[in-house]
């Protein structure tokens, strides 16, 4: 569900579009496939991330090109809480916006290889060419509350054989902060994506070449 969702969504975010546009598209989703599903969507917008808008409404600003966008979805299904955040660029998006996107999902990819059952070393920030690397990850329970296991500086044994939510974040002066969430299943092999829905995402469905 959480696939469709974010896929519905992402095509949705066109020039022009509110956010009650994308809304009422993942809401027909959820009525066709799994009307007792219950997701809430959040969307903010802007040319840095950083002072983004949150549109809840009609009464917000329509969605302009070349804005990067955040879209956060979360919600539960049987009884499982689930999450998953894009962030992208509305329509035309320009190389250096391009390149800082591909540097997230390369750190997102990163993040996952690291993932295993055994005991770790602390994660801890990173900086380079001016950018800020920060991860972190938990167990997510019914009704959202979030149990964080993953902090930089914090020593963990991640448990195995249960989903978790993971979190990277890559900021710069220049664009702010941009933020990808998926869920994975931690196994004795290492994490599985639970969500296969791309993270490198620009808009209506398009990955970033």
């Amino acid at each position: 569900m959480l696939d469709a969702a974010l896929s519905v969504s992402i095509d949705a975010i066109v020039p022009g579009a509110f956010a009650s546009d994308v809304e009422s598209a993942v809401q027909t989703v959820i009525e066709r496939d799994d009307p007792e599903a219950n997701i809430q969507l959040w969307i903010r917008h802007g040319t840095h991330l950083d002072a983004a808008t949150l549109s809840v409404s009609d009464t917000a600003r329509p969605l302009r090109d070349g804005e990067f966008f955040q879209l956060r979805l979360e919600g539960q299904r049987q009884g499982r809480s689930f999450v998953g955040v894009r962030t992208g660029v509305i329509g035309t998006c320009s190389d250096d916006r391009r390149e800082f996107l591909s540097h997230l999902v390369e750190a997102m990819d990163w993040f996952i290889s690291t993932l295993t059952i055994r005991p770790r070393r602390p994660y801890v920030l990173t900086e380079t060419r001016g950018r800020l690397l920060e991860v972190s990850g938990g167990r997510l329970q019914t009704g959202g509350e979030s149990d964080l296991l993953i902090a930089p500086g914090k020593p963990v044994a991640l448990p195995g054989g249960e989903p978790l939510w993971i979190e990277t974040s890559l900021s710069c002066d220049r664009f702010g902060r941009a933020t990808l969430v998926d869920m994975v299943h931690l196994t004795d092999a290492g994490a599985r994506r639970i969500t296969t829905y791309p993270w490198n995402v620009e808009t209506a469905g398009k990955e970033l070449g």
